[in-house]
């Protein structure tokens, strides 16, 4: 397999200068290729930049409901009780 040739400087600035989306075009390594990303291309890598999923329409959640139909609170520590009930009553104290 013949690897692409890699442009001088002077080509470079010739292709940037005819070509408005030269910032598009990326080498493909892996298949031998120049490639011109399209929006959704750049949609997705803006995306995954970002932290967030690749495609737009997956919900990360979605299949979480279906695993806990039931649990209402999955954390049994995050209801708000009060801090007296941890703390030892007076009685209690004096017993000890």
């Amino acid at each position: 397999m013949e690897k692409i040739v890699e442009k001088d400087e002077l080509q470079k600035f010739i292709d940037k200068s005819e070509d408005p989306h030269w910032w598009r075009n990326i080498v493909d390594d892996l298949n031998n290729k120049s490639v011109r990303l399209s929006r959704g291309d750049l949609e997705m890598i803006l995306r995954i930049r970002k932290g967030k999923v690749a495609h737009k329409d997956f919900d990360i959640n979605k299949n979480y409901h279906e695993l806990f139909p039931n649990v209402i609170n999955p954390h049994p520590f995050q209801s708000n009780e009060p801090k007296r009930r941890f703390i030892p009553s007076k009685w209690e104290r004096l017993k000890v």
